[in-house]
């Protein structure tokens, strides 16, 4: 899965919106450990297991 930066976004913003730690959300995405930043229009790659079922 994958979820485009919006502006405003911040790694616990994202993390908190798809139900995972942002621990989580780095590992899938070592890049952003070393720039530190965000940019709008920017791809993440979110894991799979981190999509949420609501039974």
């Amino acid at each position: 899965m994958r979820y485009v930066v919006r502006r405003g976004d911040t790694l616990r913003k994202i993390a908190n919106r798809l139900g995972i730690g942002v621990t989580v959300l780095l590992g899938a995405n070592p890049a952003l450990e070393r720039r530190g930043y965000l940019i709008p229009g920017q791809v993440l790659t979110v894991p799979e297991t981190a999509t949420k079922y609501e039974v």
